[in-house]
């Protein structure tokens, strides 16, 4: 929801474990311009991240955490391997 003030957002939504999150955020101009352009054909009940997939999300996560520790595995082995040569 954006507030009647300039350039400030209220959130209010259920996090995780379906506890309630309220804050209000002064934010930049620009922000808060992206913010109305990204909520112009919603409703007031929408969701704002309607296709927002949080399953997919995690696995996408999970598979760059992996990527990223093969990576520094191979590195350091070949790091290793170097220095023996």
């Amino acid at each position: 929801m954006l507030s009647d003030k300039e350039f400030v957002v209220v959130f209010d939504f259920l996090g995780k474990d379906s506890i309630r999150y309220t804050n209000t955020v002064a934010v930049e101009k620009r922000v808060f311009k992206n913010l109305q352009l990204f909520t112009n054909n919603k409703n007031p009940n929408d969701d704002l991240f309607d296709r927002l997939n949080v399953s997919a999300r995690a696995v996408w996560l999970c598979t760059v955490c992996w990527v990223r520790e093969v990576l520094v595995w191979c590195e350091a082995r070949l790091g290793a391997s170097r220095a023996k040569v």
